[in-house]
């Protein structure tokens, strides 16, 4: 049996702390960054004290082997609290040290890399590498899908930020009021810019005709809806322009789900540890002279780790805009009985964003989105004692609630975009490893 790294005498004070500061959900979202997996109901269940679940959830991830970033994500999540920071140190002081920056992860590797390259006369180098090419080619190709998918998610993403029923409002309004076209045209751009953007991955695609067939169909629509929206906004249409906008609201329903869904599965899927795997073997062979690479395996460990971190987070993003916001978005277009209906998805919404939300207690989006949050609670408790508080959504205590919502809905959706645009760059980094892999395969290739 392996020996547990954080001392019996330190489990049961380390897990207080930890359940006196973080509740089931809380826990659940830290587990999901750790595993990429939903875990905690399989480890304890929300009915029981927050310390026990705490504790169970301590032993799990020393069970599995995740200790360091669990309590990693902890401390991170409670930046401000010295104790908590204290009580970590004594238990297990490397959790102190798993969550520097990809780039530098990524830096350790690229050294490994040239070090490797350097070394490829040596028949050593030569024997390891040519073992693990297959490892390697599929190392490259990994990290190749991830990056296009990112960039193909980021294309619909940009275009998904507009809050829908607002274009919907201005479409229908545009003759009445003309300079509501002008906002409607910048819209255009930025789905005409999408399109390009996504375009220009499918080349890179050209080798996977499976793959690339299902991201073509999207981006033919979608460059076929951009250009009939055109068309209305040239024609002030206003029943075309509604009809074109509905359009770009159904691509965006499901599309972007999809693309995050393949970035969760490339990303999970990524072997660095086949990576890790070929450079101990160059480290072990090359013995005292392995310099840099000996280094590689601690970098692709930690490198793992956050990766699949910012991944986790950002589906778990993806969720509560395709569960909830989409839903209460809808709503307001949709609805007959607002309030019934925005009551039915808001509870749910308003714990999940609230749980994310607490774990960056400190951000200002955090602020935001709790101020918001009692907003909207305060405007439903007024709608629902307000004459006519079930009517169609043109009455004023629904307007007032839309106004709230689009202030929840527009914190919310803009960090979701900072998720996804960390994740982007943290796909840039790594994608710097294919061509150093490449350049190693083919001087491997020369040698042979």
């Amino acid at each position: 049996m392996v020996a547990m790294p954080i001392s019996a005498a330190l489990v049961e004070p380390l897990g207080n702390a930890i359940g006196d500061r973080f509740g089931f959900r809380e826990l659940d979202i830290i587990l999901y960054k750790c595993f990429s997996d939903r875990k905690i109901n399989e480890i304890a269940s929300e009915t029981q004290p927050p310390r026990i679940i705490a504790r169970e959830c301590l032993v799990a991830v020393e069970r599995e082997g995740y200790e360091k970033i669990f309590l990693a994500h902890v401390i991170f999540s409670r930046p401000g609290d010295d104790d908590l920071r204290a009580l970590v140190a004594q238990a297990l002081p490397a959790a102190l040290e798993v969550l520097p920056e990809i780039k530098a992860q990524v830096e350790g590797v690229l050294a490994a890399l040239e070090r490797t390259r350097q070394s490829i006369a040596d028949p050593r180098t030569k024997s390891a590498i040519g073992e693990s090419r297959d490892r390697l080619e599929f190392v490259i190709k990994g990290i190749s899908l991830l990056d296009i998918y990112k960039n193909l998610h980021d294309s619909l993403h940009r275009i998904q930020m507009r809050p829908f029923p607002a274009l919907l409002a201005a479409a229908r309004n545009m003759r009445r009021i003309p300079i509501l076209v002008d906002n409607l045209r910048e819209y255009q751009d930025q789905v005409r810019i999408s399109v390009e953007t996504a375009k220009s991955m499918l080349d890179r695609l050209a080798d996977e005709p499976a793959l690339r067939s299902v991201e073509e169909r999207w981006i033919s629509k979608l460059e076929d809806v951009s250009n009939k929206y055109q068309q209305s906004l040239d024609a002030r249409d206003t029943s075309a322009a509604s009809v074109a906008i509905y359009r770009f609201w159904r691509l965006l329903e499901y599309d972007p789900k999809r693309l995050n869904e393949r970035i969760f599965e490339t990303a999970k899927a990524l072997p660095l540890a086949e990576l890790s795997a070929a450079l101990r073997k160059v480290s072990e062979a090359l013995g005292n002279d392995a310099g840099e690479i000996a280094n590689a395996d601690a970098s692709l460990a930690s490198l793992r780790a956050n990766l699949r971190s910012r991944v986790a987070e950002h589906d778990m993003w993806q969720k509560v805009d395709d569960d909830y916001l989409w839903p209460l978005d809808k709503a307001f277009v949709e609805s007959i009985t607002l309030v019934e209906d925005f009551n039915a998805v808001w509870p749910e919404t308003k714990l999940t964003v609230g749980a994310l939300a607490s774990l960056n207690p400190d951000a200002a989006w955090s602020r935001n989105v709790r101020k918001y949050s009692d907003n909207i609670d305060d405007e439903l408790a007024r709608a629902a004692t307000a004459p006519g508080a079930d009517d169609a959504a043109g009455e004023e205590p629904m307007k007032n609630l839309g106004r709230r919502f689009n202030e929840y809905r527009s914190e919310v959706r803009f960090r979701f975009f900072a998720v996804d645009n960390a994740l982007k760059r943290e796909c840039g980094m790594l994608i710097r490893l294919g061509d150093p892999l490449r350049s190693l395969l083919r001087e491997l290739g020369d040698d042979e």
